[in-house]
């Protein structure tokens, strides 16, 4: 028998849980002490939904892993062929395509990005890697070293015959990729592709998260962004956390000056409404 108290309803807290912003990302929750939670909680969501699909596919997905890539990094998430899969060539093909028949963003090709394609990289003992993803952190972007020996990273990759697909979902006055259209976007996700320019998907800020096309080999898979974000960000109560700690503050809202016009007076109010919701639920 249960006999503890119950301090707060159940519809309580799943407004708590969901948080002021609906169908968006939350600015407060960009900063990197909350990212990285929410980044945990999208990784152990986006293997999950995509191993059962992947592995009818001939493809395999893995996060915390043992493979050696790029000077000992390892990635967020990485697909590779199954055992018994037949060795599938690197060829040239029409990934934008691919997505649109995916009904999945196609994006924009960004014809003068240069990609680096120097460097040494150590596949795995099948020799079998496909695609890695990255979930930008805040971290990746404050260090110019830090940001340096990404890119090198990336170029390793690309090298090597590997896909790599970055989610970068935290605005920022820097970015892995210095490019205006890319800049022009709140959020966005680039597919880099062994010899070919990358697609930019970009998303603006107050608007869901798009379904994307993951690249594979001649193929994509489609995964929709934002439920793995609102898992992330409900999981561990983000919205909780930072109104228990006081921080749905000016001080605290990372990169203030990046709101357009009344973007920021919105936010403020989003939180307000929801404050005064949580108390009359209470």
């Amino acid at each position: 028998m249960n006999n503890h108290k119950n301090y707060f309803s159940e519809a309580y807290l799943a407004l708590r849980r969901h948080g002021p912003f609906h169908g968006q990302i939350d600015p407060w929750a960009e900063g990197g002490r909350y990212f990285q939670q929410i980044h945990a909680g999208m990784i152990g969501y986006i293997a999950d939904k995509l191993r059962d699909p992947l592995e009818s596919m001939g493809f395999m997905v893995g996060r915390e892993t043992s493979l050696t890539i790029a000077e000992g990094r390892k990635p967020d998430l990485f697909m590779e062929a199954a055992p018994g899969m037949p060795p599938q060539p690197i060829q040239h093909w029409n990934y934008r395509g691919s997505a649109r028949e995916a009904v999945a963003e196609t994006g924009i090709m960004l014809m003068e990005a240069e990609i680096p394609q120097e460097g040494i990289f150590i596949k795995d003992a099948y020799a079998r890697l496909v695609t890695v993803i990255e979930i930008i952190s805040p971290s990746n972007k404050t260090s110019p070293q830090d940001m340096r020996q990404y890119r090198e990273y990336r170029g390793h990759l690309l090298e090597s015959g590997v896909n790599v697909m970055e989610i970068d979902l935290t605005r920022s006055y820097t970015r892995l990729l210095q490019l205006e259209p890319v800049e022009a976007y709140a959020y966005h996700t680039l597919v880099y592709l062994p010899g070919e320019p990358p697609v930019l998907i970009g998303m603006p800020y107050g608007e869901p998260l798009k379904r994307v096309a993951i690249p594979l080999r001649g193929d994509v898979i489609a995964l929709d962004l934002h439920p793995a974000y609102e898992y992330g960000y409900q999981v561990v109560s983000i919205a909780g956390h930072i109104l228990a700690e006081g921080r749905y503050t000016m001080p605290f809202l990372p990169y203030p000056t990046l709101f357009e016009g009344e973007q920021q007076q919105n936010a403020f109010a989003a939180v307000a409404e929801w404050q005064e919701k949580l108390e009359k639920l209470k």
